[in-house]
C-alpha cells in the first residue's frame, strides 16, 4: 500500500479548503439554477452535474494556487498529477456516497481506468481518489484514498485503501457525513459525465 507524502497531503488539504470556500460562497446557485425549470427536477442528474462542475472548478483553482499539476482525464474528469519519484500518483476527483455502515461507495466505469504505465515516460501511474460527498448545496465530506481495485459487476465499485479526511465539512450535518439510502440508484454511473455506459473491471 502506498502513501502520500506529508507535503502532498498538506497541498490536498489546501485544495479541499478551496472547495469548501467555493461552496460556502456559490453553492446556493445549484438550487437556484435547478429552480429555473421544472424539467430540471425530474431526476438527480442536473444537481449532480452542477455539483460536479463546481467541485471541479474549485479543485482546479485550489491546485493552481498551491502549485499542483492538474489535467482533464477521459470524460472530462479532473485529476491532479503528483510526481512521487519513480511513479506518478494520479488523484482523480470522484463523487462518493456512504452506506449506513459508513463504507464509501464510488462507482467504477470504463472512464475510471487509470493506474497504468505512462506511455511517454514509462513510469507507473498510481490511482487515488479525491472523493467528495455532497448533500443539497453543501459538501459534507472530502477525503483522499488510494484505489486498490474494482469489484465485479456493472457497475462495479472502487476498492479503496485507508481514507484520509481532508478537513471538516461545511454542511448542516458536518462531521456525520451523508448516508445514502440503500434503495437509491447508485450515483455516479448513469448520471456520471465520466461514464460511457460500460463498467470496467480491468484497470481502475
Amino acid at each position: 500500500m502506498s502513501h502520500l507524502s506529508p507535503e502532498t497531503l498538506a497541498q490536498l488539504k489546501d485544495v479541499a479548503f478551496e472547495v469548501r470556500e467555493v461552496f460556502g460562497e456559490r453553492g446556493y446557485r445549484i438550487s437556484s439554477a435547478i429552480r429555473q425549470d421544472r424539467a430540471f427536477h425530474t431526476s438527480s442528474r442536473p444537481r449532480s452535474e452542477l455539483t460536479r462542475s463546481l467541485v471541479s472548478d474549485a479543485v482546479r483553482a485550489g491546485a493552481a494556487r498551491v502549485g499542483m499539476d492538474f489535467e482533464l482525464a477521459r470524460g472530462g474528469a479532473v485529476q491532479i498529477r503528483v510526481d512521487a519519484g519513480s511513479r506518478y500518483q494520479i488523484v482523480r476527483v470522484k463523487r462518493a456516497t456512504r452506506l449506513m455502515t459508513g463504507e464509501p461507495v464510488i462507482v467504477a466505469n470504463s472512464a475510471s481506468s487509470w493506474g497504468a504505465i505512462n506511455e511517454e515516460l514509462l513510469w507507473p501511474e498510481e490511482p487515488w481518489v479525491f472523493g467528495y460527498v455532497a448533500e443539497g448545496d453543501w459538501i459534507e465530506e472530502l477525503f483522499v484514498a488510494e484505489v486498490l481495485g474494482v469489484t465485479p459487476g456493472a457497475p462495479g465499485r472502487l476498492i479503496l485503501g485507508a481514507e484520509t479526511v481532508l478537513g471538516e465539512g461545511n454542511g448542516p450535518s458536518s462531521g456525520g457525513g451523508f448516508r445514502g439510502d440503500h434503495g437509491e440508484e447508485l450515483p455516479g454511473f448513469e448520471d456520471d459525465d465520466e461514464s460511457d455506459g460500460e463498467a470496467d473491471a480491468g484497470n481502475w
